[in-house]
């Protein structure tokens, strides 16, 4: 931007003889001023920001009554680190444009001459195209070969993107950058099948974005005018604001990598929170599922550390848990022995023996007529129903039903739920038990659960007992009357059986306060994250009130000939609307999108239901799009002032 605004001063001084290494040194001193007085204050706001943070995670998450903010602390060298990155970071980004500043040639830059578009048949360009392109195909053949889903896919949408500057020779520019960002943009999409079949991380949630919007942004950047036309066809600007609507796009397109970038920055923002709003929205809904589902229609779950006859303790004495608030008590008896599964791998096809500690729980029929636990799988060809299952597995101490953790395989963005323990266990698969005696007994997996957090491999209770050497029950599901307050009830359980080590788990609560957490917790980061959003809304002012001073000729050549304060106005906001609009468009557009894709990959499964966080979304991207236009708006009105007669004449 400095550059562009001192454009005829660097021409005259290139014209007089100081070389294109005097500007080099000259541009990069002034970066390294800006970006060493820039690194000390993020760097110190950003320890102000971390300990704001901290405090504000105290208030949302239940540290058993701890100040964490209490034991913040930072050491000397995490804070030069910092520095060191952003000052680098900075003055190397300096450099390279510095190149280009550099370049300019001395009659335009005098004169005051854009500089004119890069040739179709432009050489450079080309090889450029062709080095990211082979670069593209090199890092997606080394994920493919370690089958990391972020390396391949990255890579192949480098390849497509790399098409542009290759088709554009033979295509032109529209064609050939439409062409390259349509395809990036399908490699992302949801398509019914993913080209790349490897697991990936929550990493996966960031690539995409990054790459989703550039592909986005491509392609309405090279479509721009046509996007615009059809615009003023549906609204149609009155008096002469047809003509203040052309001057400031055509500005804007005139420029097209600083509004690019400038729009990028929007967008990969305001996609992240429209993900995270979805994330947030459907989780508040489903995590209460996931509990009622884990609860099986019961209102407190308890433990004991030594064997308790729950129900008669209840009705034999009149203590401090009335018996007329409790309906129906399940005492089951719980083991923890070595259990040996055999785990398929779903990407090298390769089975491994897997030996791991877990849960073995002895059940009654009382589980199932009492309670609601519908299995999501079972094996059809022995059972016609659920009851058959559960009936079977109480006479044969061979069969066994495990939880839902089993059978579930992770999505590509890395959205598996629940314990992972058995994951790959599928229906009619054998499970190694090692008994009280260290000997071992094979069962067979003859149906898998809905449920994923109520762990464990559910079989007979008198084999728990006797094999497995669990002496009476241990582990109790209680239901209460119809409106019953189940966290008074579970502390009145506690109080009562201290002598057994009760603990109590009142479920209906604990969903309320994973909702309470969990919200809070993405509040925290879309609250962080808006930090980006004001930054770019910050950056986006600063480059009005420098384009401004650029165009300070063609202000007055406006104003005189007939354009009103108030269109000058008009126009510098229509610029900046332009960039705030299709940034906010595109985010959300994709971030619905991606949400979308881990609805299906991962919260699908677990029933819940595809929610649009309209709310959050429309209220961050209102208040970004206000929060633009007020940035501009004392840069557009100062310029609005200026007099024709006397810049004119100066000039």
């Amino acid at each position: 931007m400095l550059g562009e605004e001192r454009k005829g001063e660097m021409g005259t001084a290139r014209a007089m003889g100081m070389k294109r290494g005097h500007l080099q040194k000259l541009f990069t001193y002034e970066g390294w001023i800006y970006a060493s007085i820039a690194s000390i204050i993020g760097t110190m706001a950003g320890l102000v920001l971390a300990y704001a943070l901290i405090h504000a995670a105290t208030a949302v998450i239940d540290m058993g009554g701890r100040q964490i903010s209490r034991y913040f602390t930072f050491a000397p060298l995490s804070l030069v680190l910092a520095y060191l990155a952003g000052f680098l970071l900075t003055l190397v980004t300096v450099y390279l444009v510095t190149f280009r500043i550099s370049n300019l040639n001395i009659v335009r830059a005098v004169r005051n001459i854009p500089e004119p578009p890069r040739l179709r048949d432009d050489k450079g360009l080309l090889r450029l195209g062709v080095l990211i392109l082979a670069t593209g195909l090199v890092i997606m053949l080394a994920g493919m070969d370690r089958q990391n889903l972020a390396a391949a896919q990255s890579g192949l949408s480098l390849a497509t993107l790399s098409v542009g500057l290759i088709m554009r020779k033979y295509a032109g520019d529209r064609i050939a950058w439409s062409a390259a960002g349509l395809a990036t943009l399908f490699v992302w999409l949801p398509k019914g099948f993913e080209v790349f079949p490897y697991t990936g991380n929550i990493e996966m949630f960031v690539i995409a974005g990054v790459f989703m919007v550039i592909s986005m942004l491509t392609v309405v950047m090279f479509n721009s005018d046509t996007i615009i036309r059809i615009f003023t066809r549906i609204v149609p600007a009155r008096g002469g604001y047809g003509a203040v609507i052309m001057t400031a796009i055509s500005y804007l397109l005139r420029a097209k990598v600083r509004t690019a970038l400038s729009i990028f920055i929007f967008g990969l923002v305001i996609f992240t929170i429209t993900t995270l709003s979805m994330i947030s929205g459907m989780l508040g809904v489903g995590i209460p599922k996931i509990i009622d589902q884990t609860s099986g229609g019961f209102d407190v779950l308890a433990f004991s550390g030594a064997p308790l006859d729950m129900w008669d303790g209840i009705n034999s004495t009149d203590e401090l848990v009335d018996k007329a608030n409790v309906t129906s008590i399940v005492q089951l008896s719980m083991a923890l022995p070595r259990v040996t599964i055999e785990r398929t791998d779903p990407l090298t096809n390769t089975t491994a023996e897997v030996d791991l500690f877990y849960s073995v729980i002895g059940v009654n029929e009382g589980l199932y007529t009492k309670g609601n636990y519908p299995l999501k799988e079972w094996d059809q060809d022995r059972y016609s129903s659920e009851l058959e299952v559960w009936r079977a597995v109480l006479t044969d101490p061979s069969l066994a039903i495990v939880d839902g953790s089993a059978g579930e395989v992770e999505s590509q963005y890395g959205m598996g739920f629940g314990s992972r323990n058995l994951a790959g266990v599928k229906v009619g698969d054998p499970v190694r038990i090692a008994d009280g005696s260290g000997q071992s007994v094979t069962v067979k997996v003859v149906g898998i659960m809905k449920q994923s957090s109520f762990n464990g491999i559910f079989m007979d209770q008198d084999y728990v007992r006797e094999d497995l050497g669990v002496e009476g029950t241990n582990l109790f599901l209680i239901k209460l009357i119809p409106d019953g307050d189940a966290e008074k009830q579970a502390v009145l359980l506690q109080n009562q059986f201290w002598q057994y080590g009760v603990s109590t788990i009142p479920l209906k609560s604990l969903a309320q306060q994973v909702v309470g957490q969990i919200d809070g917790i993405f509040n925290l980061i879309k609250a962080f994250l808006a930090l980006g959003l004001i930054i770019g809304i910050t950056g986006l002012g600063i480059i009005t009130i420098r384009s401004i001073r650029e165009r300070t000729i063609e202000i007055g050549m406006m104003r005189a000939i007939g354009y009103t304060r108030g269109m000058v106005v008009t126009n510098f906001a229509l610029e900046s609307a332009f960039v705030a609009v299709l940034g906010i468009g595109i985010g959300t557009i994709l971030g619905i999108i991606v949400g979308y894709q881990l609805w299906e990959s991962g919260f699908r499964t677990m029933e819940f239901e595809f929610i649009i966080a309209w709310g959050p979304i429309l209220l961050v991207g209102g208040l970004a799009f206000v929060a633009t236009l007020l940035s501009v708006y004392p840069a557009a009105r100062g310029a609005s002032k200026v007099s024709p007669a006397e810049v004119l004449r100066f000039e």
